[in-house]
């Protein structure tokens, strides 16, 4: 059977192919987690930020790390993380800086910052070697 090329058409229109293109687009989720989210039921950035208890409109500064990731035990003392096990923020934070994270950066910044840490670079591992890559 050769290869159907409408198939590819009908996969990009798919609403699953929609939702984990969505959700790889957020910084932290990539396609293993953005399957298990499919498989929750997530389809949208809506239920992404339901998921991640994210407040539509809500920014970074309206977010308390410390909050985050407190416990308490059951005598009402409160315990800042756990030893074991702390909450994944990552995907919680990319959710708030969505909008910021994806302004481009000018080149001429990433030059430099390329630059800064090549110069520290050099100085704890001699001779490495970088290419500014991507976009």
């Amino acid at each position: 059977m050769p290869f159907d090329r409408p198939f590819l058409g009908e996969t990009r229109e798919s609403e699953r192919f929609q939702a984990l293109c969505l959700f790889a687009s957020i910084y932290g989720i990539g396609p293993v987690n953005a399957r298990k989210l499919y498989d929750l039921g997530l389809r949208t950035f809506d239920d992404l930020q339901r998921y991640y208890d994210v407040q539509p409109g809500s920014s970074i500064s309206d977010f308390n790390l410390e909050e985050e990731l407190s416990t308490t035990t059951p005598n009402g003392r409160k315990i800042i993380g756990t030893q074991n096990q702390l909450p994944d923020m990552s995907i919680k934070i990319a959710l708030l800086l969505r909008d910021e994270l994806d302004i481009p950066i000018p080149r001429d910044e990433v030059a430099e910052m390329h630059r800064v840490v090549m110069k520290e670079l050099e100085e704890v591992q001699p001779g490495c070697v970088s290419t500014i890559v991507g976009g």
